[in-house]
């Protein structure tokens, strides 16, 4: 495996060139997602109406899934290149190298799937339009009774 391995030098190396930053860069990605976590769920409670609330909470779930799905795929990927080295097993090389080549397009696959999902969640119902031409119609008609009421037309 060394004449095939030409990017790690030595299990040290790899242990601490490689491996440590990628578990330091996973455990603040983990850090991150908690933080977020608990933002979200701050910023969802503010919201008044339950409907908006509902629907922030599911975006905002998914959002969190799509960046531990990111992120368990790099760690695992990571992983599998550290253990091949460190305990010299070829299966998991060739699960590094497959897997590191792959990545990108499971991480691609991953975000498509979710912004999918999540354009689900954002579509407008077809009653909005009804209800915003009820509302506008309502201003409007409030409105108008706020002019005259200014203006001094009231009796």
């Amino acid at each position: 495996m060394d004449a095939i391995c030409c990017r790690f030098l030595g299990t040290k190396a790899t242990i601490y060139t490689y491996g440590l930053p990628v578990v330091l860069l996973l455990l603040s990605a983990g850090y991150y997602l908690i933080k977020a976590a608990i933002v979200s769920r701050y910023t969802c409670s503010m919201q008044l109406e339950i409907k908006q609330r509902e629907k922030m909470k599911r975006r905002r779930a998914l959002q969190m899934i799509l960046f531990f799905k990111v992120c368990t795929i790099v760690g695992l990927v990571a992983g599998c290149g550290v253990a091949s080295r460190v305990w010299k097993i070829p299966f998991l090389w060739a699960v590094f190298c497959t897997g590191h080549s792959l990545q990108g397009l499971a991480v691609a696959l991953s975000v498509a799937c979710n912004c999918r999902v999540l354009k689900v969640y954002a579509r407008k119902s077809y009653k909005q339009p009804k209800q915003q031409v009820n509302l506008s119609l309502s201003l409007y008609i409030c409105r108008g009774w706020k002019e005259k009421f200014v203006r001094g037309y009231h009796r």
